[in-house]
């Protein structure tokens, strides 16, 4: 698991631009923190920023999804993203639309995790809406909070 989680954050890099260090207050060898990738897709956005570790992605999710609990998915969150998200996460992959849900927090039991809704439009720009009742998406439509 963990050679995919690198594997899927290596691919991230190679979509959003990455940079990283050895030193492990920075990241180590991981990941590292997302670049401000402009046009290209990702930084540019509408609504409030999603930062702090991915509990569950469904949908069109930017790098596939994932599940700490294995509900939406047998990948987990914690392999795939590597990191939590932060201020400089991509949230939309370029030049793909599409609509996803995504939970953040430490604790997959707690009920009161900040849950998101995210669109990304075709020129990589992400609409978000937190969620205070939940996170859903209809087929391939967009994703929607729970009213």
């Amino acid at each position: 698991m963990k050679a995919i989680g690198l594997l899927c954050a290596a691919a991230l890099c190679a979509v959003v631009g990455c940079s990283g260090s050895d030193d492990p207050s920075t990241g180590g060898s991981n990941m590292g923190t997302a670049g401000n990738v402009g046009t290209a897709g990702g930084s540019a956005m509408n609504g409030t920023k999603p930062v702090g570790p991915v509990l569950y992605c469904f949908g069109d999710c930017p790098l596939g999804e994932c599940d700490n609990d294995g509900f939406w998915s047998d990948a987990s969150c914690t392999d795939v993203y590597g990191q939590p998200l932060n201020a400089n996460s991509a949230l939309c992959a370029p030049a793909h639309a599409g609509g996803y849900c995504l939970e953040i927090g430490t604790d997959q039991f707690n009920f009161d995790n900040p849950q998101f809704a995210v669109n990304c439009d075709a020129s990589g720009v992400a609409s978000v809406a937190s969620c205070a009742s939940g996170c859903g998406r209809s087929g391939t439509g967009p994703a929607e909070c729970s009213k």
